[in-house]
């Protein structure tokens, strides 16, 4: 097997599927060749960007302080029930329940029941007295009763703040955990999208630096065309400045590659600068069609959009803001206007948000049967440019052609195989797009 050959042999595209959903095989990191340090395979990598991705550190840490938050309001409103029922136990409430009120009460009795009270203004006047005290003791722990009933409905409307404070975090622990499992998805699709950009980097720098080197000889060659007086001196700029701007895109795809490792690095939580070597990947070539664009296959994926389940959820606390308005008597009618309108809007915002998932649920079952199109049109091609070098090699092998025309069949050869590598990779990762869809995940790389 020639060199190229080998190259392509680690670049063909694992499409073989249920739902028309390529799968990539198993990683080759160990082959007959020695394994460069610093060698990853796709695996890891995506494993890698999973666990250290700084998106998810973050999530992480959030969800920590939304825990604290919540355990803060917990024991809050466990401090306010207890004062509650504290108050509400004390017996400072209920005036009968005084032990000086009986005393003041039973003295007035017996004074009352003196044989001629009622015509002695000593015992008269000593009636009087008692009976102020007791209304001034009546007052007073009538006073304390009504100041204990408002600090009572004071703490309860706390409590309902507070209750509704609880609520909204524990939604956004809801929310804060689906954005992890979401993540994983996003950050598998997106360390594999850099991973095959990289590779295909490196062979498209392969086929550069083949390029580079035949135009530095097709340069030497016109020069010494022009000593044997074949040429003229402006077919020798033509040869320079051909080999100058070779050169000029093989630098821009060294540092795009460089690039593109730094970001893999910082993804998997390694020093952006830190050597990094990828391990080729196997692929095989089965192409599947989409499956077909439907009502059912719609409706299932817009079942799995957690953000319509967050729309429902706000619908619902605003009814249930509607009912505790009901409860406590208000007859305030803008403010069940506001929670209508705010009900509508939510009601609104699920229905755009149905007509985009349609939408985008055509346009990747679109780009699935496009992209394998383009694959399949590139395998032919690859094949034919195969068959071509074959011939070419067979005329190079009996001396019907130069090295420099050999060598130019063989970077035709390694064209047309990156070519094809590049739209298997497009439509791997087009399928991959519509498995996240399928699970309610958005990938912004779509």
């Amino acid at each position: 097997m020639n060199k190229t050959k080998r190259v392509a042999s680690c670049l063909v595209l694992s499409l073989g599927m249920m739902i028309a959903q390529p799968v990539l095989a198993a990683d080759t990191a160990t082959t007959v060749t020695e394994v460069k340090p610093n060698t990853y395979t796709l695996t890891q990598i995506q494993t890698l960007a999973e666990q250290k991705n700084k998106t998810a550190q973050q999530l992480a840490l959030q969800w920590k302080l939304l825990e604290e938050n919540r355990m803060t309001l917990g024991n809050s409103i466990s401090d306010i029930d207890n004062s509650i029922y504290a108050m509400a136990n004390s017996g400072g409430m209920d005036v009968s329940s005084s032990g000086e009120a009986d005393s003041l009460r039973a003295l007035i009795s017996q004074l009352q029941a003196q044989e001629g009270a009622d015509k002695d203004p000593s015992i008269q006047a000593q009636i009087v007295l008692l009976q102020g005290q007791l209304a001034q003791l009546e007052g007073s722990a009538s006073q304390m009763a009504s100041s204990m009933q408002s600090s009572i409905a004071s703490l309860q409307s706390s409590k309902t703040g507070l209750e509704s404070n609880l609520t909204t975090v524990k939604n956004n622990q809801k929310d804060i955990e689906q954005s992890q499992d979401d993540l994983k998805v996003q950050m598998r699709y997106l360390a594999t999208n850099l991973f095959l950009s990289a590779l295909e980097m490196e062979q498209n720098i392969a086929l550069l630096e083949k390029n580079y080197e035949l135009a530095l000889k097709m340069e030497e060659l016109e020069k010494l065309k022009n000593q044997l007086g074949m040429s003229v001196e402006l077919d020798i700029s033509a040869k320079v400045l051909e080999s100058s701007q070779t050169a000029s895109k093989l630098k821009q795809a060294q540092d795009g590659l460089a690039v593109i490792k730094r970001q893999i690095n910082d993804l998997i939580g390694r020093p952006v600068n830190a050597e990094l070597n990828l391990a080729p990947v196997e692929l095989t070539t089965n192409i599947t069609p989409a499956p077909a664009y439907s009502n059912k296959l719609v409706e299932e994926i817009t079942k799995a959009s957690y953000k319509i389940k967050t729309f429902n959820r706000d619908i619902g606390n605003y009814r249930s803001e509607a009912e505790d308005l009901r409860s406590s008597g208000n007859t305030n009618s803008n403010q069940y206007n506001v929670i209508d309108r705010n009900i509508d809007l939510k009601n609104l915002e699920i229905q755009t948000e149905k007509v985009t998932i349609a939408n985008n649920v055509k346009s990747q079952l679109d780009k699935i049967d496009s992209t394998g199109r383009a694959y399949r049109e590139a395998q032919i091609n690859y094949e034919q440019a195969q068959k071509t070098y074959d011939y070419t090699k067979q005329r190079y092998d009996l001396g019907m052609i130069s090295p420099l025309e050999f060598e130019a069949a063989e970077l035709t050869l390694l064209q047309a195989e990156i070519q094809n590598m590049t739209a298997g990779y497009e439509h791997y990762l087009a399928n991959e797009s519509f498995k996240a869809m399928q699970k309610g995940i958005s990938l912004s790389s779509n």
